[in-house]
Parts: structure tokens; C-alpha cells; sequence
């Protein structure tokens, strides 16, 4: 088990452009020579982390990381697809029909008196939204918001 940042070097390069712009490029990479100096690497993995290159690039491994990530994600909204576009349908006839301004949130009260013991639950059709943009976005922009 390693207990220092794992991120031994941050490379970054910046240039200033002739139209003023500045550019600047970022990169993540591990170095196992700064990383062997360190008392916290268990010594199973020392023999394993000698063997690597001066430098081990880790945009590569991130990016596909989160790339499947977004899959798992959107795996599980179109899993879910017809119970939301159901959510939606409800959400867009109830602000509709109440009249409700933008931004206001829907309630009800369950119990037979407000002052006494009961429940209150809340409607926030926000999130509606923010999951049709991930969806979209994780569909690669293919979504259509009557999908969701």
C-alpha cells in the first residue's frame, strides 16, 4: 500500500502564442525512481516498480478509465429509461396544470394534519434535466430529450 500522492511529476509546458493567447499543455505521469525512495512502498511491489520505464504516462489509463465509466453510466439510465421518460411525463403535466413559475418546487404533505405528525415530500424535476444532458452527453450528443 502506497500512502504518498502517487503523482510524483506533473509535467507542464505553456507557450505564449503571437496573437496572445497562452496555451498550456498538462500531463500525469508516476515516477517509480522518486516513488522507490519513499519507506511506504510495500516491499512486494519494489521488484515490479524497479522494472518500469524513467516515467509511466497515466492520461492514457485515466482516459479510458473514464470512459468507462460513462459507459457503466449510461448503461444504468437506459436501464432506467422508461421509468424516467414515465418521471418526466409526470413532472411536465404537474407544472403544467398547477401553473407553477419557474423554479418553484412541488410538495405534498401526507398526514391528516399539517401540525401533527406527517410527511413532507418534494418534487425536484431538476434532476430530470441534469440526466438528460449526461445522457446525452454519454450518448455522444445522440440523445432527444423526448428520451428523457
Amino acid at each position: 500500500m502506497h500512502h504518498d500522492s502517487l503523482l510524483s511529476l506533473i509535467p507542464m509546458y505553456g507557450a505564449r502564442h503571437s496573437s496572445g493567447k497562452v496555451e498550456f499543455t498538462v500531463s500525469l505521469v508516476l515516477c517509480p525512481e522518486e516513488m522507490l525512495r519513499s519507506e511506504k512502498i510495500q516491499n512486494s511491489f519494489r521488484a515490479e516498480l524497479g522494472q518500469q520505464p524513467d516515467q509511466i504516462p497515466l492520461l492514457m489509463p485515466i482516459t479510458e478509465y473514464f470512459d468507462l465509466h460513462g459507459c457503466l453510466m449510461k448503461f444504468v439510465i437506459d436501464m432506467h429509461l422508461p421509468r424516467l421518460m414515465e418521471f418526466q411525463d409526470f413532472g411536465r403535466a404537474l407544472l403544467t396544470k398547477m401553473a407553477l413559475p419557474k423554479g418553484a418546487m412541488p410538495m405534498i404533505w401526507e398526514g391528516e394534519d399539517p401540525r401533527r405528525q406527517g410527511h413532507l415530500h418534494q418534487f425536484g424535476f431538476d434532476e430530470l434535466g441534469f440526466l438528460q444532458q449526461l445522457h446525452a452527453r454519454l450518448s455522444g450528443g445522440r440523445a432527444r430529450p423526448e428520451e428523457l
